[in-house]
């Protein structure tokens, strides 16, 4: 009995090193609804989620889960553990949300296009319920457009026509048009760091 025991549990650990591969990293608003986390699917498997701080509206059980974040800013965990078909639990995983206070914009002063899946565009975390308008402009020292988009969810990834850019300051012009009918025009720096 022993020995069945501990190679089910030898297959539970192997099974799961190779089907629970999840990285959550977000910045969220507090009072924002509907956010959804995902974790590679492995079937019929169930998902068990526990979220600081948020409530789960929908998909727990499931690899997807909706959430409605409460009213308190900070670091916030997230975490998903995985119970397959044996009944094999995996080791939970964890993950972070930063929520902050809604505002209109924020953001970074550098960022690292390495590949790496952290900070690898620049971007404004924006409140893009109040936006009608979006127009963002990077120019290199010399003034030379780099990138420029009218998509507020599209992001730098240091790059112009293909090409990496490379490690130095940048210029930032973005200008917004809102719902209320005001309009925002900013400029700033941001570090490419490689």
């Amino acid at each position: 009995m022993l020995k069945r025991l501990a190679i089910l549990f030898t297959l539970c650990n192997i099974i799961f090193i190779v089907n629970l591969k999840s990285q959550i990293i977000d910045t969220a608003f507090i009072g924002e609804n509907y956010v959804q986390y995902s974790v590679i699917n492995t079937p019929s498997s169930l998902y068990y989620w526990w979220v600081e701080d948020a409530i789960i509206v929908a998909g727990q059980g499931t690899s997807s889960i909706q959430v409605n974040w409460l009213d308190q800013t900070g670091i916030k965990k997230i975490s998903v553990q995985e119970s397959n078909a044996a009944n094999c639990f995996s080791d939970s995983v964890l993950a972070y949300a930063w929520l902050i206070e809604p505002q209109l914009f924020f953001y970074p002063n550098s960022f690292t296009p390495n590949g790496d899946g952290l900070n690898d565009e620049f971007n404004f975390v924006l409140n893009r319920n109040e936006i009608t308008k979006y127009n963002l402009k990077i120019f290199n020292r010399w003034g030379i457009n780099v990138f420029e988009t009218m998509d507020p969810t599209q992001g730098w990834d240091g790059n112009n026509n293909s090409i990496a850019m490379s490690s130095d300051l940048y210029i930032w012009v973005v200008e917004i048009s809102l719902k209320k009918g005001k309009g925002i025009y900013e400029k700033g720096t941001i570090h490419l760091l490689r």
